[in-house]
């Protein structure tokens, strides 16, 4: 998982699967492959935590929602840091 996906990592997939159905290129692409049995997905961490900080923040978990935020400060952190 990247902090960010990138229109080359989506190339790669594109390249390496028969894709089916897919979404357009973004935060979050999903892909049907191999004759429609499996699923492909890739997707960016900033993209799964900012899902993760709205499920929790709907669901008033208080706790969660800081442990998710700590996370994605984490992530922005060592983003900057390569």
């Amino acid at each position: 998982m990247f902090h960010q996906t990138s229109p080359e990592q989506c190339r790669r997939a594109d390249e390496q699967f028969t894709i089916s159905v897919a979404t357009t290129p973004g935060d979050l692409r999903a892909a049907t492959v191999s004759g429609g049995e499996q699923r492909l997905l890739l997707t960016s961490w900033d993209a799964l935590l900012d899902w993760m900080e709205r499920v929790v923040s709907v669901a008033g978990n208080g706790d969660v929602e800081i442990g998710v935020g700590q996370l994605h400060e984490l992530i922005d952190r060592m983003d900057v840091a390569d």
